[in-house]
């Protein structure tokens, strides 16, 4: 299909000419209608077109699920080994820390 220069010149310099030359590319019934008419026309549509034009939406960069929570908690205090003289006196701090937390 021949393309009258003024409409090549509409697609070049617009701002969107990419998406337009796609545009018109995948609908040749459009660009024959536009190459039919007078620049004043064709400008009026070239611009009603640059309207409804719109880049592609961009893929998210990840499908990971959120990362988890805040971990709670954490590791059960102990008893030093050093503060202790004997086994009988640690075994009791050991019974008096579970007791506190509940765990008989």
């Amino acid at each position: 299909m021949n393309i009258h220069d003024d409409l090549i010149d509409e697609i070049v310099s617009s701002d969107k000419s990419p998406l337009l030359a796609y545009h018109l590319a995948k609908n040749p019934d459009k660009l024959r209608e536009l190459n039919h008419m007078s620049a004043r026309e064709m400008a009026r549509e070239i611009g009603r077109l640059e309207g409804t034009l719109k880049m592609p939406e961009g893929k998210k960069q990840t499908t990971a699920p959120p990362p988890p929570s805040n971990l709670r908690g954490g590791a059960a205090p102990h008893t030093k080994l050093e503060d202790v003289s004997d086994m009988g006196e640690f075994a009791s701090r050991l019974m008096k820390d579970l007791a506190k937390r509940g765990r008989r």
